[in-house]
């Protein structure tokens, strides 16, 4: 494996990282009533996951196709 192959698949990780840290810091309500929550996690770790893991298939199937 390349290491662009195994820099992408990092990359989903660490977006599969940002969806569990998002749920485990969970979501709170303060005393004004405003949700408080880290939601800026979800979109960043879906963008990374796609990229990663999609980049990632990318390159080896190109590679298959290729010979």
């Amino acid at each position: 494996m390349s290491l662009k192959v195994i820099i992408l698949l990092l990359t989903g990780i660490i977006g599969i990282g940002g969806l569990i840290l998002f749920q485990t810091i969970g979501s709170t309500i303060d005393g004004e009533g405003i949700l408080r929550e880290p939601f800026y996690l979800v979109p960043v770790s879906y963008i990374l996951i796609v990229l990663g893991f999609g980049g990632a298939a990318f390159i080896l199937l190109r590679r298959l196709i290729r010979g």
